[in-house]
C-alpha cells in the first residue's frame, strides 16, 4: 500500500491531533466533576450543620438518586460523604 506509505506522516499528524483533543476532553470532564463533588460536598456539609442531616438522610439521597437516575453513577452514600469530607478538607484553602 504505497499510498498510504506516502501520506503516513500526515496521517500521524492528525492522529496526534485527534489524541490531543481527547485528552483536552478529558481533561475538562475532570475539572467539571472535580466542581460537581465540591458543590455537593458543599451543600451537604451545610445540610449537616444546619438542618441537622445525618446518615439516615444521606442514604436516602443516595438512593433516590440511584432510583430516578439509574444511569447516574458515583454517588453511593460513601462517595458522597467523601464529598463532604473533600470541601471540609480544602475549603479553606486558596485554590485545589
Amino acid at each position: 500500500m504505497p499510498n498510504i506509505d506516502n501520506n503516513q506522516n500526515s496521517f500521524n499528524e492528525i492522529l496526534t491531533l485527534i489524541q490531543q483533543a481527547k485528552q483536552k476532553v478529558y481533561k475538562q470532564a475532570n475539572s467539571i466533576l472535580m466542581e460537581l463533588y465540591w458543590d455537593v460536598g458543599h451543600y451537604i456539609s451545610d445540610k449537616t450543620t444546619n438542618e441537622r442531616w445525618g446518615k439516615g438522610t444521606v442514604k436516602e439521597l443516595a438512593e433516590y438518586i440511584k432510583k430516578i437516575d439509574p444511569s447516574i453513577g458515583g454517588f453511593s452514600e460513601q462517595n458522597i460523604w467523601r464529598m463532604k469530607q473533600l470541601y471540609e478538607t480544602y475549603r479553606d484553602k486558596e485554590k485545589l
